[in-house]
């Protein structure tokens, strides 16, 4: 069978084709640009419950203000490498009361923590929430650990503001007590 040569500029073109939707499939939504919403401190911090417990708790907790002069609406809150959790839907809590402790159980005990159960009587989903300029939120990611080596590295946040998407990421990592730096062992977080 005869095969006819491509000419030069079609396999160039089909080439350059190739490259560019190779790259868009490549890039992550992590490109996606960044915005008004301040995400935690902005310094790199631990979370460090104890071994063995695997009850659900609010193991990824932070707090967002919307810097910004538009409404923020959260689209997705997920973690960053998770290693061993297992991971409820997120929910947020409105300035205007008292915070949901971190590591708190979830939901809170019937007795005793009066901070977390006026959170939790607050909480919206996050299609519920509209951060408005100034406002001071909590985002509680409720999870529990699965074995003594449960980690995750960060909080990444997807969020729409002036009708655009963009995402933000928390710099507070978790790792049971004595597994991961901060946390008791100076390691590293599954010994990576």
């Amino acid at each position: 069978m005869n095969r006819v040569p491509w000419p030069r500029k079609a396999l160039a073109g089909v080439l350059l084709a190739g490259i560019v939707v190779g790259s868009a499939a490549c890039s992550g939504s992590d490109e996606l640009p960044s915005g008004s919403l301040s995400i935690g401190s902005g310094a790199e911090e631990w979370n460090c419950p104890d071994p063995g417990v695997r009850t659900t708790q609010a193991l990824g907790a932070m707090w967002v203000t919307n810097t910004g002069t538009a409404p923020i609406k959260i689209r997705k809150v997920e973690l960053v490498a998770p290693h061993d959790v297992q991971v409820d839907p997120a929910f947020l809590v409105p300035e205007g009361g008292l915070w949901y402790t971190v590591s708190g159980d979830v939901p809170p005990p019937a007795r005793g923590d009066k901070s977390a159960a006026d959170a939790w009587s607050r909480r919206v989903t996050p299609d519920e929430a509209v951060i408005r300029p100034g406002q001071l939120w909590e985002i509680v990611v409720p999870m529990r650990t699965l074995s003594d080596d449960a980690s995750f590295e960060a909080t990444r946040i997807e969020y729409d503001e002036d009708g655009t998407r963009r995402v933000g990421r928390d710099a507070t990592a978790m790792a049971i007590d004595g597994k991961g730096p901060g946390c008791g062992d100076g390691g590293q977080v599954n010994g990576r």
